[in-house]
């Protein structure tokens, strides 16, 4: 009985502390500018990471293609075109994604870098421009305007 009263008394002790441990200063090590590269550890896991996600999502990619190309194109190209650049991405990244779930110690490509761009299928393509919605509005406006003579 004595022992867990001092094991629970000693654990309070230690819980009470932390708070005292957070208003420290970071030592003269930590004090750096320069932006610290994740460990060898982190770029392992994340290189296993994404190729778990993009693995089991890269079937995303066939209504975002959709969605793309319907946005910038016209639907009807989007459910045609859009659904075959879809089925090709979803292959690309599916096959991606294996390769990095079997790769993942190995550091090719150099330093744990994404085979694909964008990384996850969730982010914005870099090669399509992004809309926003000011613009839209600019442009339908501009179309509506009288000519000036």
């Amino acid at each position: 009985m004595q022992g867990l009263v001092r094991m629970v008394l000693m654990g309070l002790m230690l819980v009470l502390a932390i708070p005292a441990w957070a208003d420290e200063p970071p030592s003269q090590v930590q004090a750096t500018d320069e932006p610290k590269e994740p460990g060898l550890a982190a770029q392992i896991g994340a290189k296993l990471a994404r190729g778990l996600t993009n693995f089991g999502f890269g079937w995303v990619e066939i209504p975002k293609q959709i969605y793309l190309v319907g946005r910038d194109r016209g639907w009807l190209a989007g459910t045609f075109r859009g659904s075959v650049e879809g089925l090709g991405m979803f292959g690309a990244r599916t096959i991606a994604g294996m390769y990095e779930i079997f790769s993942f110690p190995v550091p090719l490509p150099p330093h744990y870098q994404p085979l694909m761009q964008p990384e996850f299928v969730w982010q914005p393509d870099p090669a399509w421009p992004v809309r926003s919605a000011s613009a839209t509005v600019d442009a339908t406006t501009e179309s509506h305007q009288p000519a000036t003579p």
